[in-house]
């Protein structure tokens, strides 16, 4: 699997792989923050840690 390498910029490992596309990132941004406005911090943090699971990812 290809890997994108991890920029040095502030924010998760996951966020500094996007750096790579920046409007990528920019685009994940945008939804990170539609998100907070309509869904509970522990409901976002669930699904975050959900995801990674499935994708075998640490988090």
């Amino acid at each position: 699997m290809a890997r994108f390498p991890l920029l040095p910029i502030e924010g998760s490992p996951f966020q500094q792989a996007l750096e790579n596309t920046p409007k990528l990132r920019a685009a994940f941004l945008q939804m990170e923050d539609a998100l907070k406005d309509i869904l509970e911090p522990e409901l976002l943090e669930r699904i975050r840690l959900r995801t990674a699971s499935n994708n075998h990812c640490e988090y």
